[in-house]
């Protein structure tokens, strides 16, 4: 097993081939990394609230009750992430108050995440 990245710079993390392995096979085909951001970006393309689940957002809403009934603020992270129903989860994530989301997904302002 190859302990050395190719930056030349001892692997810290010996056993951890499988990353390695998914990172190198990215890095030698970057139709996936093309097509995730263009998934990403069509997610974020339009600015209204689309349809999501009413399940999960009363879900959502009974935990930010209970949160508030404790005296704790609950906030949402959305990471960065490669979406199946990426119209979905955005609009879920929109119709949250605002001081409630924290977006690490946003095309526009972490444009590294996806590319």
């Amino acid at each position: 097993m190859d302990l050395y990245r190719s930056n030349g710079k001892r692997d810290t993390y010996p056993d951890n081939t499988d990353l390695r392995d998914r990172r190198n096979e990215l890095l030698a085909d970057t139709s996936t990394i093309i097509q995730r951001r263009r998934s990403i970006e069509k997610a974020y393309s339009g600015n209204s609230i689309g349809s999501f689940s009413a399940v999960h957002k009363a879900s959502i809403d009974r935990l930010i009750y209970l949160a508030d009934a404790r005296g704790v603020k609950l906030c949402f992270i959305l990471p960065p992430l490669w979406f199946d129903k990426e119209e979905d989860l955005v609009a879920l994530f929109r119709s949250l108050p605002s001081e409630r989301r924290i977006d690490l997904c946003d095309p526009v302002i972490f444009r590294s995440s996806i590319t």
